[in-house]
Order: structure tokens, then sequence, then C-alpha cells
């Protein structure tokens, strides 16, 4: 009977013992483990649970689950609680918790019927839904970044396939001739309509070769310049050359070359005009222009002889019977002296703008302010006037120096004329920079112009004035005109009855 005490005893013994390391596995697990009783009151929580609950481990054994985590009926859990409990079935599930605190935790749920009532395996998978929820949240960003890019480049893919048909309507409804070639090889890839019209090949025969394989070529040296560099500086502008039609003639065309690369590839852009009648109008004009030089010459040899013996027989008349003429006759002598003076002038005058017509510029850099006080000072000494002349700070100039000073002279010459008879004569020259032209203005304080009338100014032999008011032969104007428009410039007045003129005159950069 004692040795059956003592075996039990020791049976005791060993079960606690047992219970104790049983407990110590279940306070040490990873894994929430929680044993809640019919009466839904926590019987066991280990440690882990109790971190998971937010409570110390103490506060939950004999306490509710609803006076731990109230407003619990209401949540998807509860309902599981209820199930296993009534239907004593396992169940697996992922919850949602919102803690007290208002703090999100997920756990991954195993409840299990246990004799006590139910036991529930949790683990804080809270980490790895918020990994789940960043990596969903990335995806869908990146996904968002496709749709936009695909659609940026959805977009991009249409606006150039819009220019494209833009660039191709363009390309063919251009009146000017154009072609695009691979660089590599000169082979012509595309020609419009223009193109075929003006070679007479046809599409199928220039498309895939060169201009050299399809006979257009009239200057072999002058073509390869011009295509090396292209090949060099990417560019062509304004390039004079001669080509050969299909039917053999000969062509004088106007050519403006840009290149682009296409996928690796560069591509040259040729735009042609065919000025083929304009070399032979400039031509004939150049010939025209020689015949009336030589006329002028002529003229210029059969006027001055009679102009230079009546100046002879007036000096000889003033001479020997000066002293035998009476007033009307000494007038009437002067007035031959000084009309046949003005004659001789005209006629200087019309063979310098004749001169004009077929002159080259060639253009250098000009200091305008040193030319302009140059002409200042060259007027002072040849006539005499009580003008003020003001010269403002001139922005420098590209042009022919000689002819430019002609400019000057006779816009200030004409001020300081003009505003002789008021009191005080001011004239004033400026420059101001204007787009891609420099503008040069002489202004002046005399009697004015009515601008009804302004379109007469710079023609030959025109005048807004009589010779009485001012003299004049009616050419310095029209002279002035033919030297700015040969530079490339423009020239304009403004001007009022008696409040004087301003005479502008533009020249390119």
């Amino acid at each position: 009977m004692k040795d059956h005490i003592s075996e039990q005893e020791d049976r005791e013994v060993s079960i606690r013992a047992h219970d104790k390391f049983l407990r110590i596995a279940l306070d040490n697990m990873l894994e929430g483990i929680q044993i809640i009783g019919f009466d839904w009151r926590y019987i066991y929580v280990n440690n882990a649970f109790a971190l998971h609950g937010k409570y110390p481990k103490e506060d939950f054994v004999g306490a509710t689950v609803m006076e731990k985590y109230p407003g619990i009926e209401q949540t998807e859990v509860y309902k599981v609680y209820q199930r296993c409990f009534n239907e004593r079935v396992p169940i697996h599930m992922e919850n949602r918790f919102v803690f007290p605190d208002n703090s999100i935790g997920w756990f991954e749920l195993s409840f299990e019927p246990v004799p006590e009532g139910l036991l529930i395996l949790s683990i804080d998978i809270t980490e790895r839904k918020k990994s789940e929820e960043a990596i969903l949240q990335i995806n869908a960003e990146l996904e968002q970044r496709v749709k936009d890019r695909t659609a940026e480049l959805e977009e991009h893919i249409r606006q150039l396939k819009e220019n494209e048909e833009k660039f191709q309507k363009a390309f063919q409804a251009s009146a000017a001739a154009m072609s695009i070639t691979r660089l590599s090889d000169s082979v012509y890839v595309d020609v419009n309509e223009a193109f075929v019209k003006m070679t007479g090949a046809s599409y199928e025969e220039l498309i895939g070769h060169t201009s050299v394989e399809v006979g257009f070529i009239a200057d072999f040296e002058k073509r390869q310049d011009a295509l090396k560099q292209v090949r060099d500086k990417g560019s062509l502008k304004d390039f004079e050359i001669s080509i050969l039609n299909k039917a053999g003639q000969k062509l004088n065309v106007l050519s403006s070359i840009e290149t682009t690369v296409v996928n690796g590839e560069r591509y040259a852009i040729n735009i042609i005009y065919d000025i083929t009648a304009r070399t032979k109008a400039e031509e004939q004009l150049a010939a025209a222009n020689k015949e009336l030089e030589a006329f002028s010459y002529s003229v210029s040899h059969d006027l001055k002889a009679p102009l230079r013996a009546v100046n002879g027989f007036a000096e000889m008349l003033e001479y020997k019977y000066g002293n035998i003429l009476d007033d009307e006759g000494k007038r009437l002598l002067g007035v031959i002296q000084s009309k046949a003076k003005r004659m001789t002038v005209l006629i200087d005058d019309i063979l310098s703008f004749s001169k004009l017509g077929g002159m080259a510029v060639e253009r250098t850099d000009i200091d305008m302010n040193a030319l302009t006080e140059e002409v200042v000072g060259e007027l002072g000494r040849t006539i005499e006037h009580a003008a003020k002349i003001e010269i403002r700070p001139l922005h420098p100039a590209k042009g022919e120096p000689v002819l430019i000073k002609q400019v000057l002279v006779n816009l200030i010459a004409n001020a300081v004329k003009y505003s002789s008879k008021v009191a005080a004569p001011e004239v004033m020259i400026t420059s101001k920079e204007l787009g891609s032209e420099i503008v040069y203005s002489v202004q002046d304080n005399g009697v004015g112009f009515d601008m009804r009338y302004a379109n007469k100014l710079f023609g030959a032999f025109e005048r807004l004035h009589s010779m009485e008011e001012f003299e004049g032969t009616g050419i310095g104007l029209a002279t002035v005109k033919r030297i700015v428009t040969n530079h490339g410039g423009k020239i304009w007045a403004d001007s009022a009855p008696d409040k004087g003129a301003t005479f502008s005159f533009s020249l390119p950069k």
C-alpha cells in the first residue's frame, strides 16, 4: 500500500513537471496561443499572444474577450468564434483587427475546439501585409506609369503620324521641287511632284537611283563640292548650279539643303527652284545696263560738248562785252551761265545714277561714326550753312563705304538745305537695331512735306518743292534708294508740313 502511494506521488510530480515544461514551451513560442472558455473568458494566454493583444499577460486570464476588446461583437472574427463554439469545427482565417487604440494588425488565426472551449493559434502577419500592400502599391504605381507611358507613346506615335501626313502633304503640294536622298550613297528615297515635273523623270525612274545615274549632272566637279559641304557642315544655302533634265536641256537651279538623321541614317532634304528664266532675265538686264551705260556716256559726250561751248561763249561775252551790256543783258547772260551749269550737274547726276544699276556691292565693315563725321566736315567746307548737326553714337555697318558715304552726303545735305529757312536749323543723325537690321535716321526741323506725296520722293526727277524754293536736280533721293536697295536695305521718310522730316534707311547686319 505504501509503495502504491509512493508511485502515485511520483506520477503527480512527474505530471506537474511535465505541465511546467509544457507551459514554459507554450509561453516561449513565437505564435500566440489563447484558450477561451465557453463563457468567453480567457483561460490561458502565452507571452506571444499578450504581445499581439497589446495587454500585459496577467490582464487577460479571467477577463472576457468583450471586456478586453469592446465592439468585437460587430467583427467578422466574432462570428468565427461563435461558429467554432457551436459547430465544434476547426477554422483557419486571416483577420484585419482594429485595436482600441485605433492601431491595425493583421493575423493568421487557427481556431481549434478543445474540451475547455477554444484554442486559438495566432501569427502576426502585419509586416507581411504591409509588404504586400507596399508591393501592391508599387505594382499599381508601375502599372499606372506603364499606362501613362503607353498613352504618351501612343500620343507621340499619333503626332508622328500626323506630322508625317502634314509633311507629306506639304512635301507634295510645294511649288518648289523637293527631293530626299540618303547621304551615304546619294540615292533618291523620295521626290515630290514638282521635282518630277521639273526634271521630266518619272517617280519610278528616280527612286533608288542617284542623280548621276539618271543623268542630271551638268557640272560634276561643282556637284562634288556641294556634296562635300553638305556632308561636312550639314547644310547648304542658296547654291546655284546647272543640271540637265531628262530631255537633256540645261536648267539653272537654286538649291538649299538641310540634313536630318532617321534611325541612325543621314538624309539630305533638297529644296530646288528653277531659276533658268531669272538667269536669262538677269543676263538680258546686264546687257541692257551695259547698253544704257554706253548710251549714257554717248549722250553725256554729245550734250556736254555744246554746254561747254555755251559756257565758253557766255564767258567770252562777259569778258569782251560786259562793260557795254545793260543790267537786263547782264541778267540774261547770268541766266544762260546758270542754266548751262545746272544742265552739266544734271548730266553728271544722271551718269552716276545709271552706273549704280549694274554696280556690284562689296561689303566691308564701316565705322559709321567716323564716316558721318567725315561727311559733315566736308559739307561744312563746300557749302555755307547755319545748321547745328548732332551725331549720336552710330552702330557699325556692312557695305560699300564709297556708296554708303554717298547716301549720307545726299541725306545730310538735303536735311541742311530744307532746314535752312528756319530760325535755328537742327539736324540729328541716329541709329538703332531693329531685328536683323540696323536703321539709320537723319532728322531735321525744316519745312517738311505732305505725306500724301511721299511716293514721289525717291523717283528720278521727282520734286516736292520748286527750284525757286530749293535748288536740286531731283536725282539725289533716287540715287540714295538705288544704293540702299542694292545693299539689301529699305528707305522711307516721315514728315509733316513745317514739322521737319526724318529720312531713315536700313542695312542688314
